[in-house]
Order: structure tokens, then sequence, then C-alpha cells
């Protein structure tokens, strides 16, 4: 699933605040970014392969290698044109006229007759190409080869196998066999091949012997060869749309949904084409053949039916077979399968996991998830992970997880992400946050060091395991710029967290190396803010110089990663289901989201969380979203209060102190116009005879015009 990045900052100007408002305000679905938001589908989802890469693995091997040269269409217009064209040409060389469009001359007898069978019924066409047929060799021989080609394919067209007795069925499939076979001879006989038509008989043989019915039917017929079907389509030239790879998965999936399992099962091919279609959960080529899990499931359970009917054993496919017999709801089966493969290989842990959580032993899951990651990539990040991240290995899709079978880093991840969620479960939080940020759950990771964890426990963790950056890179911090990204980064969190609440010292040697000279100039400026013997414009300076810094760099210093979004609507709706606001800034997220989430949609049994984690996650929610103090933890509402600070130091209407206020209205007057509104209410009344107080006076709200962001402003 690509990841939703967070709005970090709202200061931006008028016309991009309005797009974000309306955005927001739209009221359609929301999906929300984190495993934890995903309830038990965080622990017991489904797993799926990807079809394209297990075909490859398995049969790549064996398809026909795509050749260079340029194959003609197919389309009716492009045969039509050119067996007109092969007509002129032999016309031409026998001296003979030939008129295209047949108004000076007739077309030849065989032509005609080509060309009426395209203007009537399938019924009618067929006399008219069997008549092309009976003409003498050398006056049909430019049609011979399209007109056994175009009978045999009406011949599928106009059959209904399901009212043929077996006798019928065969002679029927004799004469379209026949006709397609003749095709390839005439061919080699030296008749005329137009566009290559004789390149696709073996092709709809194929098809004729297993997707041109019911498969039952075929079956019930005497008709049906999947097991050679599939052969031939694998060694088939690739065209236009049509290859081995396409037609396979055309074929699998036409067997699967009539139901043909226990013919699959006993070709070694189909067996094996059949297991990774139904663990992929179809095919991914095109999204129309995606299977819903349901249809999965039942796909599912008659596979492994069949394969037991039929006496075949796991072998090397032992994962997928678990799987499937997981997705089957058949436990011990799938236990019992399991205990072939490795305790290291992170696909199997994921499904005993699964098991032991079903049994509802939440440390037997653990211990079957910790031996998948003692090898797992926990290599230092590289990203700046507040965007969305290059290795974004889950895909989520109807709460199932996909990720290709050889991609084990991908597979390792996962198995650290749900060992996150069980460690959380377990009231280990530290263990938790660790899990989740190594596996890229970085939001997940900052809901447990922001929400859950004191800054006391944080920082002990930090100080322990933690002590170099998670990340090694990101995006530069630009000092003068209006955006710094904030990197979901451990100590990072920890800098953040420990500014915000007043310890600016602990906090320091916690920020990352392009962020602390920065932290350290504003809290000396803080510092000079406060101390009374200065004089009051050296104080209202210190108090701009600071607002400044946390009007375009206070994310990279107090952000915190939750509860502060706008939205002018009352309710949301999360992957359909409704969610009701209790505030108007909030919209579902971590951490109420995690608490309020245990319905049929999205149930939250297994990985629901401890009456601890409740405990201090609603501590979070009632300091931080029921009485929000949005300066203490937003860097824009932390400027406005500090530049209105400033002018209380400012004499009344001093055109620099006008100025300083509408900047401040530059920054909220759009997000927020009531948090905005204590500045207009002081620039229109202490400055109103200023140019920008005045126009606040008489027009009752701040001017167009934008204030000033000279941090000099005061000492020129």
């Amino acid at each position: 699933m690509n990841k939703i990045t967070p709005l970090r900052l709202l200061l931006a100007a008028a016309a991009a605040s309005v797009i974000t408002v309306v955005a927001w305000a739209c009221g359609v679905g929301y999906e929300p970014e984190g495993i934890l938001t995903m309830g038990d589908h965080a622990v017991i989802s489904p797993l799926r392969t990807t079809f394209a890469k297990d075909f490859e693995k398995a049969f790549g091997n064996r398809l026909a290698k795509e050749k260079a040269e340029d194959m003609p269409g197919l389309d009716r217009a492009s045969v039509v044109a050119g067996v007109i064209s092969a007509v002129e040409s032999d016309c031409q060389k026998r001296g003979v006229k030939f008129d295209r469009e047949a108004k000076t001359t007739p077309h030849p007898l065989e032509l005609s007759l080509y060309l009426a069978s395209l203007e009537t019924d399938s019924h009618e066409a067929i006399p008219l190409c069997e008549r092309i047929l009976a003409l003498p060799a050398e006056q049909r021989r430019n049609l011979t080869a399209v007109a056994h080609y175009r009978i045999g394919r009406l011949l599928m067209i106009v059959t209904d196998w399901e009212q043929l007795t077996p006798e019928r069925a065969q002679v029927r499939m004799a004469a379209i066999r026949g006709h397609l076979n003749a095709t390839k001879q005439a061919v080699k006989e030296g008749y005329p091949d137009i566009c290559l038509i004789s390149r696709q008989c073996d092709g709809w043989i194929a098809y004729s012997q297993s997707m041109i019915g019911n498969a039952l039917t075929l079956e019930r017929l005497g008709l049906a060869d999947f097991g050679q079907a599939l052969r031939t389509y694998l060694t088939m030239d690739p065209r236009e749309e049509a290859s081995g790879k396409t037609s396979a998965l055309h074929l699998i999936a036409k067997l699967a949904r009539d139901g043909a399992f226990a013919s699959c099962a006993k070709d070694p091919d189909l067996r094996k084409l059949m297991t990774i279609y139904i663990c992929a959960g179809g095919g991914e080529m095109s999204t129309h053949r995606r299977l819903d899990q349901s249809t999965t499931d039942s796909h599912s359970r008659n596979w492994i039916k069949a394969l037991e009917e039929a006496g075949i054993k796991a072998g090397d496919d032992a994962w997928r077979i678990a799987n499937l017999q997981y997705s089957a709801g058949e436990w011990e089966k799938c236990a019992e399968t399991l205990r072939g493969i490795p305790n290291d290989d992170p696909m199997a842990a994921l499904l005993r996991s699964r098991l032991s959580l079903r049994n509802k032993d939440v440390h037997g899951a653990i211990a079957s998830l910790k031996p998948a990651i003692s090898h797992g990539d926990t290599r230092l990040l590289s990203e700046n992970m507040s965007s969305a991240s290059s290795r974004d290995y889950v895909e989520y899709n109807d709460y199932y997880l996909q990720a290709d079978t050889e991609d084990r880093d991908s597979w390792t991840a996962r198995a650290r992400g749900e060992l996150g969620v069980l460690f959380l479960k377990n009231q280990e939080y530290v263990s938790a946050m660790g899990a989740f940020y190594y596996s890229l759950n970085e939001r997940d990771a900052a809901y447990v060091g922001e929400c859950l964890l004191t800054i006391d426990e944080l920082k002990r963790d930090v100080d322990q395991n933690w002590q170099r950056p998670l990340m090694t890179g990101g995006y530069p911090f630009v000092d003068n710029g209006r955006f710094v990204p904030v990197r979901y980064e451990v100590r990072h969190l920890l800098a953040r967290r420990l500014f915000r609440s007043g310890r600016w010292e602990e906090a320091l040697p916690y920020f990352p190396d392009d962020v602390r000279a920065t932290a350290r100039r504003y809290v000396e400026l803080s510092r000079k803010a406060e101390r009374w013997h200065f004089d009051s414009v050296e104080r209202a300076d210190a108090y701009w110089r600071a607002a400044l810094i946390m009007a375009k760099q206070g994310d990279s210093l107090i952000h915190s990663d939750f509860g502060h979004y706008w939205s002018p609507s009352g309710t949301w709706y999360v992957r359909d289901l409704e969610v009701e606001q209790t505030n108007w800034h909030e919209k579902p997220d971590l951490p109420k989201l995690r608490l309020e989430v245990d319905n049929w949609k999205i149930p939250n049994s297994y990985a629901a969380p401890s009456d601890d984690e409740r405990r201090r996650a609603r501590n979070w929610i009632k300091k931080n979203l029921d009485k929000p103090d949005y300066s203490h933890r937003i860097a824009s509402y932390a400027a406005v209060d500090l530049i209105m600070k400033a002018v209380r130091h400012l004499p009344d209407n001093d055109v620099r102190g006008s100025q300083m206020l509408q900047y401040a209205g530059d920054i909220l007057k759009f997000v927020d116009p009531k948090a905005a509104n204590p500045a207009y209410r002081t620039l229109a009344i202490r400055f109103r005879k200023t140019p920008l107080g005045s126009h606040a006076w008489n027009k009752h709200w701040f001017s167009r015009e934008d204030g000033s962001d000279d941090p000099d402003l005061l000492s020129k």
C-alpha cells in the first residue's frame, strides 16, 4: 500500500491552505497509516504471494522467447486487408484485372464468398466458407488457409456443448480441430498464410481442449486435456496481448472457477500452477483477475480436498500448501505441514504465529516470530521516513498481506512488525517500539514513543539502546527555508518531547546534528527574552527571532506526530466504517483509532490493547486532544504565541509591531481563524494608526498584504 504522508506544517500560503481544507473536508474514505490501525488484520490476516514472480520461477524457462519480428494484427480489418492484398497480388501476377471496390470488375468468386461470410451470422457463414473449399485448388489457393481457419473458429462459436451428447461432441470437436490442423497443413503446402494465422492454430486447439466450455462439461464429454493445453500455451509465441503467461493465467483461473480441481491435482504442471494461483489470490497482472478473500478461501478448501483425495503430499510447495490450509481454516493440518519448514523461515513463522493466536497463545506467537527476525535487516535507514518509503513492502487489499515469495526481507520485516503488535499487547513497550522502527512501521513506533512511554522511560531506552541515530541521511536542514521535514527517528522524537516539556538542555544532545544549532539558538533567544534587565525592544527582538525560528523550523523542535488535523466535517469514513469525531480538529488516527476500532469490519480482539496501554493512551488523549494546548506541540501556534509576547514590549502604533502581527495572521488566518483572532484584535486596536492596523479596524480582518518575516526588523 503506498503510505499517506501526514501534513507536518500548516504554515502554507492562502491558496495552499484553502486547498488543504477542501481536500480534507470532502468526507470520502481515509486510510489511516500504520499496522496498529488494522486491528486483528495486523496479526491474523491471510498471506498472499505474487503470481507473476512465482509463475516466472516455476515456468519461465519453458516460455517461448519473444521474437523481434513485427506480427500483423488479427483484427477483422487487418485480416480483410491481408486477404484482399493477397488476391490482388495474385491477379497482377496472372495478368488479371482486379478492382478493390468491385465497381468495374467483379471480385473473384472465392473473395466474394469470403467477404459475404463476414456480413452474415455465424451459422450462415460456415456454408459460404465451405463453398470456398469446394472450389478447384488453384482457384481458392489464396483463401484455402483462411477458409479452414474461419470454419474452425465459427464452429467454436456456434456450438452449444451443454446440449450435445458425448458422441456428437466428439464429432464436432474433431471437425474443429481438423480445420485448424488443415490450416497449418495448407501453409506447409505453400498456400498464403494471411496475417500468419497458422501460428494461432495450436493455441485454439489448446483452447478447445480446455476453455471452450465449462471445464466439467468438457471432461464429461471426453474433450478435455487441460495439462496438454497448458503445455501448448507455454510454448506459444507471444502475440499482441496473448502470451504463455497470460494464457496460462486465463486457463487456471477458469479451471478454478469451474471447479476442475480434481483433474488439476492429477497433472504435475497444473498442480503447481493451481497452487501458485490460489496462494497469490489470483493473478495481479490485471486487477480484475484478483480474487476477493472469500473466493480465495473457498478455492483453498476445494484445492486442499482435491490434493488429499489424489494422495499428493506438500513436497517442495510446503509453505504454499500450509498457507492454503490456513486460508481454508484447516489449522491442525496447517501446523502439521509447517513442521517440515525451518523455524527461521519468516513466511512459516507468520503462519505459526497466526495459529498460536487463534489458540489464544500470545507467548507462543511471540516465540514463533522471534527466530524469523534473528538475522533480519537492522541496518541504519537512509531515507527521510516522513515520506513514502521505497521499501513499502506491504500491499493491503481487502485486508490481506501480499509480497514476493523470494523477498525474504519483506516477510522478515512483516514478522518484525507483527512482533511489535504482540509486544505491545504484552505491555513490552520498549521492545514494541524497536520492532516497529526496524520494520519500517515508523508511525506505530512514534505512537509508542509519543503516546505510551513517559519521557523518562523513553530517555532510559534511548540512552541504553539508541546511542546513535537510526537514520544516516534525510533531507538537509535549510536554515532559511519555510518547511523542514520531521523525521520519524527515536532520538529526535525524544529531543522534541524533552524540548516541549521545557527540558531544553537535556534535549540538545538528542537532536540531529543539522537541527541542534538551531535548537540551541532558540533556547538562547528564549532565555534572553525572559530576562527583565534587557530593555523592551531587545526583549521584543529576542521573542521575534525565536518566533521566526519556530515558524520556519519549529516542527523539528516541538512537533508531535498525533492529534492536530483539521476538518470542518463531523464524520470520517475509515475503510467504509463511519467514525464520529469528538474534536473538530481531529481525524481518526492513533491513538484514538487504536482504542476504538472493534467491530465487524475491523475486529480487534487478538491484537487488542492491554488495560495499561488503554490507560496510557487515554491519559495522552486527555492532555492533548480533550483540551489541546496547540502552542506546546504545533509550531505554527507556538510561533504566533511568541509574536504576541514580542508585541507586548513594543509601543502602540509601532509599524514594526503591525508587520509582526500581520505575519502572525498569515500563519493562522486560513487554517484556524479563531486562533488568529487575538492577533487581529491586537492589530486593530493597539496598532490602529498603522496602515495594516487601519485596514484591520475598517475591514474587520487582516490585509491581503504579507507581513514581515525579516529577523532584523527590530534591530535596523
